[in-house]
């Protein structure tokens, strides 16, 4: 062992720094490091063997056993002694005739000192100023090496432990909209596939109702409990033991759960299901975690839908909710837009650097966690589209179809799409960019969002879209607000470092119809981009402090009103960009100085297109022209304030 004094390491503190307005982008925290009057001597390097020594002090720090012969932490590499020391804590276990929970347990508080053991390591390096790019590779092979030893190892436990004891766990309950429920009988063996040496899961699935069940009831339950038990097929199937992702981390290995059986959910006869799956019994957040969880609720009364999801695998847990209107309309380029900007704002969350300074195992860890995360999405964009198709469905019966509320979308729905993509007059100034998709939207209101965690903060991921809608009728005017938001954020930690991402995108739409012409269009769009990097530094003041190194804005919006009057043409647009980046210039962990940028640009253009002749020393048409146009600006000021 290294025998020096350690100093005592202060509280990590996270710098942040804003951007006021559009101009300022002044880092108060950056400047403060690299003002402050001395930093820490240049660091000097440990070799590889002085790492390992370090390491293996500090796990066995961290792993003791209480029981049995000592190991001797001179024996071994640093990584064969985390192995051998968890199967002697393992050996414990069963020579104290402990139950499978129990020595889960045991494999569970091993990898979290193992992990322990490996931060600490780091940190002393760190706090030492010794922690270069040399023992950052050296300190993740060794630590990549303790995790695919532990993969097998707890493969084995796991099984080991669904012999001892079937810990499958099924229930499934479907209501009618009569009020009537429907519970389900599980059952579960295992045993052994002698062509396939291995263990194999058969299952056994019926039903029994709570109530009277009509025959056409009987017929969408049927439907609908074949896809639940697809689904129950594709959890338990024996290939979903999980797959490390990260250093002591599961995640779900191949399989893409399907949930379009909701695509075959009777509204008018059932009102909804709640299902649970587990292969990890009681267990919750460790590595044999394998749990999903998801509800579905249409009730006719409140006019609203609503689905839950929460998948957890080892410690990836993936929870999604969507909450949506009952009514809506098909609107097949809306949802694509939808669609498309959920998949573009989760690809931009999970954006995987490339670059020369990023170890080749990083670079695969953010690889592995976006595959494995992107089935999960999936999912959640099937959710979002069935319920969608949910609601055309719901809105299309004989007794619902002539509500007012659709026909008024469909109505301002068509009449702004033919002004903003048909009429040569309109410039399409403010929709560029704007991946939401311009005009109104026919799609039922809806709220999503979207979770993936894996770990504590090494990664997450959230998705949160939505779109609200308002109608108004007033003085001759019909008129349809609507609004549409998309946010995005991302969290990634290596060690000492970590990356936040965020991506905010906001379209609203007012109009205004007067018999079968739009007279009133306003559009406003507006998105934004942030990038933050946080590394250690080490300064005189502070100590070892993780601190915001980079940050990087992009914010743009554009806006257009427009007015159509007695054959005028009124509109009023303008458009703004902002580019904005401050960096901090380190040599090695010292700060030596600040690199700002910033670049602003904003235009605006009025513009009126007609005949004016007819106006010319005539006062009184001039005044009917500036009353129209009062009275339209009016109605649309109202319809905006009902949002």
């Amino acid at each position: 062992m290294i025998n020096t004094t350690i100093p005592t390491r202060n509280n990590l503190v996270n710098s942040q720094s804003q951007v006021q307005g559009t101009v300022s982008v002044s880092n108060e925290s950056l400047n403060d490091i690299v003002n402050s009057a001395q930093v820490r001597a240049a660091l000097q390097q440990f070799r590889d063997e002085d790492v390992e020594r370090l390491l293996v002090g500090q796990l066995s720090n961290e792993l003791t056993i209480t029981r049995g012969s000592t190991i001797s932490a001179y024996e071994y590499s640093a990584h064969e002694l985390a192995i051998n020391t968890v199967i002697s804590r393992q050996n414990e276990g069963l020579l104290l005739n402990e139950d499978s929970e129990k020595l889960l347990a045991r494999l569970d508080q091993s990898a979290a000192d193992i992990k322990n053991a490996y931060s600490k390591t780091s940190a002393i390096l760190a706090d030492l100023g010794k922690l270069g790019s040399n023992q950052k590779s050296f300190l993740a092979s060794s630590e990549q090496r303790v995790e695919r030893a532990m993969g097998s190892y707890t493969e084995a436990i796991y099984r080991h432990d669904n012999e001892d004891e079937d810990k499958n766990r099924f229930s499934v309950s479907v209501k009618t909209q009569e009020g009537d429920t429907i519970t389900i009988r599980f059952s579960s063996a295992q045993g052994n596939d002698e062509e396939a040496m291995q263990t194999v899961d058969k299952f056994n699935l019926a039903y029994e109702v709570e109530g009277d069940l009509s025959e056409d009831e009987h017929a969408a339950l049927t439907k609908i409990l074949s896809g639940i038990g697809e689904l129950a097929d594709d959890f338990f199937s024996s290939d979903q033991r999980p797959e490390y992702i990260s250093p002591f981390t599961y995640a779900n290995s191949t399989n893409n759960l399907n949930i379009d059986f909701l695509s075959d959910f009777d509204s008018q006869l059932l009102a909804g299901f709640d299902l649970s799956f587990s292969t990890s019994g009681d267990s919750s957040g460790n590595f044999n975690s394998n749990n999903l969880d998801l509800s579905y609720e249409f009730d006719q009364v409140a006019e609203a839908q609503k689905l839950a999801l929460d998948y957890e695998v080892g410690m990836k847990q993936t929870t999604f909710t969507v909450d949506m209107s009952v009514f809506g309309q098909q609107d097949d380029q809306q949802l694509k837009n939808y669609v498309d900007s959920m998949e573009k704002s989760f690809e931009g969350s999970n954006k995987i650097e490339k670059k020369d300074d990023k170890s080749d195992s990083r670079i695969a860890m953010d690889e592995r966690y976006q595959q494995h995360t992107s089935a999960d999405f999936s999912m959640f964009k099937s959710a979002f589209s069935n319920m969608s198709s949910q609601a055309n469905r719901y809105s299309q019966l004989e007794t619902l179809a002539a509500q007012k509320f659709n026909n008024g979308r469909e109505l301002v729905s068509n009449l702004t799409k033919q002004m903003i993509t048909s009429d040569p007059r309109y410039v399409d100034s403010a929709n560029k960019n704007n991946q939401l998709g311009a005009g109104i939207s026919k799609l039922a209101d809806f709220n999503a969002e979207f979770n993936s965690t894996v770990g504590i903060v090494a990664y997450s991921t959230n998705v949160n879209m939505s779109q609200s809608t308002s109608t108004v009728s007033s003085k001759g005017y019909q008129g349809v607000t609507q609004e549409k938001n998309l946010e995005s954020s991302s969290v990634k930690k290596y060690g000492g470092e970590r990356v936040e991402r965020e991506n905010k995108q906001n379209y609203t739409i007012n109009t205004a119809i007067e018999g079968n012409r739009v007279v009133g269009l306003d559009q406003h769009h507006k998105a934004s981009s942030e990038v933050k990097n946080y590394e250690y530094i080490i300064d005189d003041k502070k100590g070892l402090t993780l601190a915001l190194t980079k940050h990087d804005i992009m914010q743009s919006s554009d806006e257009s009103k427009i007015r159509l009057i007695e054959g005028l043409w009124l509109e009023k647009s303008s458009n703004m960009k902002n580019k904005a980046s401050a960096e901090m210039l380190l040599d090695g962990y010292r700060p030596k100085g600040i690199k700002q940028q910033q670049h602003y640009a904003h235009q605006q253009l009025a513009k009126l297109i007609g005949d004016l002749s007819p106006y010319i020393d005539d006062q009184k048409a001039i005044d009917k022209l500036d009353g129209k146009l009062n009275s339209i600006n009016e109605f649309m000021i109202k319809n905006k304030g009902l949002r």
